[in-house]
Parts: C-alpha cells; structure tokens; sequence
C-alpha cells in the first residue's frame, strides 16, 4: 500500500513524521506500506526540509510543490481559485501527475489548493488536524479567515462546494488528538489518536532521526527567569490588522517580561520582520515547528506566552502558559503544569 501525506506548515511535517515512526513499531502490514510526502511551499525553506526528509530515510519518496508552478500565482493557495482552475484547465493535473495513484492519501488542511485537487478529482482522504486540537479550540467554520459566508453556503447549496475543512464528501474521516468537547461541528467519523501517546512510544533512535528533520535550538538563558513568546498570524487579531500593527503589538508583549531571557517564536505564517527586536529578545527560526522543543527534556520555561495557539497547550517544560486572547472561559487565565 503506498501512502501520501501532504503538508502545509512545519507542524504537517512533524506529525507525519511521527506517523510513520508509529507505523514502523506496528509490525505487519504497517512494514509494506511505502510512505511519501509532499511539502507545498507554504512551508519556510521547503527545499531545505525536503533534503532533511530523503536523508532521515523516514519515506520512500519526497515530493515538493511550488504553488504558483503547479496551479497559477492569481489562485493564491486559495481553495476556490484553486478548484475554478482545475475545472478551467488541464494543466495542474498534467504538472502534479505524481500525486495521483496513490492508495491512501492523508492530509492537514483540505480546503486549501491541494484539498481542492482531492475534491476535484474525487479522490477519498483522511483530514488531520491542522493544528493539535484545531478543532477542539475553535470553530473551524467561523474563523476571520473564512469570510463571506452568504456566498459560500450558496456555492455548497448550488454546486456542492465545501465550505469549511472536512465537508468534501471525498473526506473519508477526521483523526484529531482529543474527541472531547469538539467545537467544530463534524459530519464525519471522527478518530482519536492521541499526539501525547505518538510522543510517548518513540524510543532515542526515533528523537535522533527527527532531530535530523528538525533541528532543535539552543535555549541557553542566562537569567533566572526565560520567557517563550509565541506570535500568532496576523489574520488571527482580526480585520484592519497590519505589519505595523502586528511588530508593535509583539514589541509590548515582550517589553512586559524583558526582566528574564525572552525567547521569541514568529509563527510560520507570520511574515513580520522582528529583527528590531533583536536587542530585547531571541529570535527562534520561526521555520521550525515549536513542538519540537519536547524532544528536549532539558529546555524548559517559566513562561509561555501567546495571543492565540495551538502549539501553546501541547508544550512541556512550561511552568505557566499564558493566553492573551480569551477563547474559552479558561483560556485568559494562565496555567501552570
């Protein structure tokens, strides 16, 4: 059985990888599966990450895709722009030939240009989250990004047209991390497979070979007290949200707990320059998963900060996480572990 895992961030990565980890200790059938992955230029230094990949000897094949060749630049990695071309043209099926033939095919966000090949074509598919507990935390059909809703219940009324991610009628089922308290509502199956247990079944040999793929950074702090700073997109703060808005905002977090060592993590689709913040804080290659900091026993924190995160619940070694953005009666409060 051959497998395709298709990724649009580091974290799509990361969890592939632990998939295939987890795979590999199942024995049987799981030993004839070949694996493969397509990273989308979406994720920072792609080609880098795809080099990582074929070494680390974790999948059989390595696929990258560079959006505006595969499809055309006005499409925009957008879902319907995407699927518009792919009814106007036979060009993307012609550039992406690969992609198709495959047995199964997972993916992490299906309403995005490669989601709206799936649909296109018919092709059934497992979601995975986008972000642990993505669905738990959020609703994932009313998010700032997911505008014009007259519109898009229209296009599902008229042309069967998902709306949101896991509506494809090609969307076989959803595994997420946690069932519990899902604030999304799903149509489909819904699988439980726990990140915490993935994690907990990897032996050394499994942290070396991802360590390979993601190389953890150095958090050498040097006062008594060190601050991790998560940013958030910029779409996450809402409409009328700019550059300036989004540097200055960061600038006052880290401002607030420049008495210890601040560590600061652009999100990978932050595309604010904070290299003027350099003289208060350290900047972590924002290209890098942030879950790959668990793979460090050693790293730990007095604080982790964010406006709005997937990333900040699933992080250990955080004595106090600390969300600035309420979307839960809990989320304003901070946690300690």
């Amino acid at each position: 059985m051959d497998r395709l895992y298709i990724c649009h961030t580091p974290y799509h990565v990361l969890v592939a990888c632990e998939y295939v980890l987890a795979d590999a200790k199942g024995g049987g059938s799981a030993n004839s599966r070949r694996q493969a992955i397509l990273l989308m230029d979406s994720i920072d230094n792609f080609k880098v990450y795809a080099k990582r990949l074929q070494n680390s000897g974790l999948f059989d094949r390595v696929f990258t895709v560079r959006h505006s060749e595969a499809f055309a630049p006005w499409t925009n990695t957008s879902f319907y722009k995407t699927l518009l071309l792919l009814y106007l043209s036979k060009g993307p099926r012609t550039r992406l030939s690969f992609v198709f033939g495959f047995d199964e095919y997972l993916i992490f966000n299906d309403h995005r240009d490669m989601g709206a090949v799936l649909h296109r074509y018919r092709i059934p598919y497992h979601l995975l989250e986008d972000g642990r507990d993505c669905f738990k935390r959020f609703d994932q059909n009313d998010l700032p990004t997911a505008n014009k809703p007259f519109l898009r219940k229209m296009l599902k009324k008229v042309f069967n047209v998902p709306i949101g991610m896991g509506d494809s009628p090609y969307c076989l089922d959803i595994q997420v991390n946690s069932c519990e308290s899902l604030k999304t509502a799903i149509s489909k199956p819904v699988i439980e497979r726990s990140k915490d247990v993935l994690e907990a079944v990897m032996d050394e040999k499994d942290r070396e070979v991802l360590g390979q793929v993601f190389p953890v950074p150095a958090i050498d702090s040097r006062r008594d007290c060190a601050v991790l700073v998560l940013t958030s997109p910029m779409e996450a703060h809402g409409g009328g949200w700019d550059e300036e808005k989004q540097l200055a905002y960061y600038r006052e977090v880290v401002k607030k707990y420049s008495k210890g060592d601040v560590f600061l993590k652009p999100h990978p689709r932050d595309g604010v320059d904070y290299q003027s913040l350099v003289d208060s804080c350290r900047i972590i290659d924002k290209s890098i998963p942030i879950e790959v900091l668990n793979l460090n026993p050693d790293i730990s924190f007095d604080y982790a900060v964010a406006y709005l995160s997937t990333a900040l619940p699933a992080l250990r070694g955080c004595k106090h996480k600390i969300t600035l953005c309420a979307v839960s009666d809990n989320d304003a409060t901070t946690q300690g572990d």
